[in-house]
Order: C-alpha cells, then sequence, then structure tokens
C-alpha cells in the first residue's frame, strides 16, 4: 500500500483502520510530517530516515517479515527528493522496497538509477508530482519526461492503470500523482493494482499486490489475564500463608533478603497462574466500535461528495463528522 498521507499524526486512527481492512505486508508512505516518537501500529514497525527532514517519507513493515534498512543515499548533485528504502529477507528472495517523494517534481536521476540498480527484486512507490502521456496525463512535463524515460531504460513496468490518485481540494481536478513501479523480475509475480479511498488527504490510497509463498499472513494473538473477575481474597490469604514461612527483618543478610524477594515473586506469579482466568484475543483489533466504524465511512462518503460536486454542505457535514469522530475516539481511548 502507497499513501501521500499528508500528516501521519493525525490520520493515524484512519490508517489503522484501513490496515485492519487490507492487511498490507508493506506501507510507504509521503509527507508524513513529523512522527510522534511513540507513534505505534499494532503487529507493524515504522521505518523512517534518521534525519527525516521536510514533509517526511516512511515505510511501515508487519513485525513477521525479516526486514533490514538500508543506508540514505547520497548523490553527487543536490536534490530535494525525500527516500527510504528496506530489504525484506525470505529463505528464498531478497526484495527492495523503496519510497520517493519529490515535492516540486524534478526526480533525482542519480537516486533513481541507484535504487533500480541495487537490488534484482525491486518495488518503488511515490509522489512524483509529474505529468506524461504514459501515466495518463494529457501533456508531458520534463519531470514526467525524465522519469518515464530512466524506468524504461531500465525496463522497469509501471503497475498503475491511470486511475486518477489526487483530487484538489479548491479546484476538484483530479491527477495522477502517486506512482508504483516494478522490476522485470518482480514485475513477474505482480497481481492487481488498484486505486482506493482517502484517508482525509487529498491523496487516495492504491495498493498492488505480489504473490509470494514464502510471506505469510498469520494474524498474531495475544494472551491476556482477567483481573477483574479473580478471586482476591483468596489470592491474598494463598500469598500471606506462604509467605508466613520466610521473614526477614532489619538484621537480615543481603543473601536471605534476595531469597525472601524471589520467593515472593514466584508465590504472587503462582497464584495469578492458578487462580486468574485468561483469554487469548487477536491483536490486529484496533479495538473501534462498530459505530465509530460507520461515522468514519460516512465522514469519507462526504468528503468524496464534496470533491465530486462542490456542494459546501458536504465539506460542512464532512468536518462536522469529522470533529463527532475525535470526540468519540478520545472517550474510547479513555475508556479503554
Amino acid at each position: 500500500m502507497h499513501h501521500n498521507i499528508r500528516g501521519l499524526n493525525d490520520k493515524l486512527s484512519a490508517l489503522k483502520i484501513i490496515i485492519e481492512q487490507h492487511n498490507p505486508d508493506i506501507i510507504t508512505l509521503n509527507e508524513t510530517l513529523k512522527i510522534k516518537p511513540k507513534t505505534k501500529i499494532p503487529n507493524y514497525t515504522i521505518t523512517q530516515p534518521q534525519l527525516n527532514t521536510g514533509q517526511g517519507v516512511a515505510i511501515i513493515h508487519k513485525n513477521n517479515i525479516n526486514v533490514d534498512i538500508l543506508p540514505q543515499i547520497t548523490t553527487k548533485k543536490p536534490t530535494d527528493n525525500l527516500h527510504q528504502a528496506i530489504l525484506i529477507h525470505t529463505p528464498t528472495d531478497t526484495i527492495q522496497i523503496a519510497t520517493i517523494y519529490c515535492p516540486r517534481k524534478n526526480p533525482s536521476i542519480e537516486l533513481l538509477k541507484h535504487i533500480m540498480t541495487r537490488q534484482d527484486k525491486t518495488i518503488f512507490t511515490g509522489d512524483f508530482n509529474s505529468k506524461h502521456e504514459d501515466f495518463g496525463h494529457d501533456i508531458s512535463d520534463p519531470s514526467g519526461r525524465t522519469l518515464v524515460n530512466i524506468t524504461n531504460n531500465h525496463t522497469y513496468t509501471k503497475l498503475n492503470d491511470n486511475e486518477p490518485t489526487y483530487t484538489n481540494d479548491h479546484s476538484g481536478k483530479q491527477d495522477v500523482k502517486d506512482l508504483i513501479f516494478s522490476s522485470p523480475t518482480m514485475f513477474k509475480t505482480f497481481r492487481e493494482f488498484w486505486v482506493d479511498e482517502d484517508l482525509g488527504s487529498d491523496h487516495n490510497t492504491i495498493f498492488a499486490t505480489f504473490s509470494h509463498k514464502q510471506i505469510t499472513h498469520t494474524t498474531p494473538k495475544q494472551q491476556i489475564n482477567l483481573y477483574h473477575q479473580a478471586d482476591w481474597n483468596k489470592i491474598n490469604d494463598n500469598i500471606s500463608t506462604a509467605m508466613n514461612t520466610n521473614t526477614i527483618n532489619h538484621k537480615s543478610t543481603t543473601h536471605q533478603i534476595d531469597t525472601f524477594i524471589q520467593h515472593l515473586t514466584t508465590t504472587i506469579n503462582n497464584n495469578i497462574k492458578d487462580n486468574v482466568k485468561s483469554i487469548t484475543i487477536n491483536s490486529k483489533s484496533i479495538g473501534l466500535p462498530n459505530n465509530i466504524r460507520q461515522l468514519i465511512q460516512n465522514k469519507r462518503k462526504e468528503r468524496t461528495l464534496f470533491k465530486r460536486t462542490r456542494d459546501p454542505k458536504h465539506k460542512t457535514e464532512y468536518n462536522r463528522l469529522n470533529n463527532q469522530i475525535k470526540a468519540l475516539i478520545k472517550i474510547e481511548k479513555q475508556n479503554n
């Protein structure tokens, strides 16, 4: 999945929902802006350049995938292009996933060439702000011609079907800005491309699927204890009885104190294990109830209608729903 998210912090809840819906192995993001240090997505790892300057890029991958973060590429000619790349390791393959953001067009030939030649099996994504007839535009600009020429020279395939991926919030004009390219060896395993909904950005999410038998789609599970259902009077009595046989005082040696602490820890853990019920849960769920999910769907519909009609009543309704959803999610988090 690729998305120009226009600020990850504000779109995190919407991103988690679409992740739960589509279960992507890899997510590449442009325009993340500054990501909060403690930002987490269940069962995924967020990677970004050490110096994630400007509008920011990131790659998110499932925790069950073996990944190396590739070093940043230094180009001889200065460029404002931002990039991030990782290597996926499976028992049979090593695959490079990279994303590039070109804020003011002008994709770096040097950067693109380095990425495309660094690994035989490569997929790269990005918002290139480039126009070309091959991308579904009416005209070609120098940026688009540069991108088409260098990808053709290295026999990379554009996976997009030229469906618009961007809608201008003011004019409603649609455009193709977000692209996914594949090296020849990866293209052999390519299955499907589609443009999905937006997450509150003026860009849509885009998806490409590849077949790979060595990447399994397991759902991590988590064991939790139901402490609120436990008989705490019984547990306290058990612990007190067990600890009466082992006491310490101000004359106790360090060894005696350490032994007492170990005995206390073991006694507590054993009582929890024997007297507190536990359940296994699907840790993929982000826990939003159906009423909030429905409101999010309604909000997206209003945004889509506003893009198509420019009718201000849809924008007003979108803003109302957006504020309502934020308030409900805040309450939900507090309750959790």
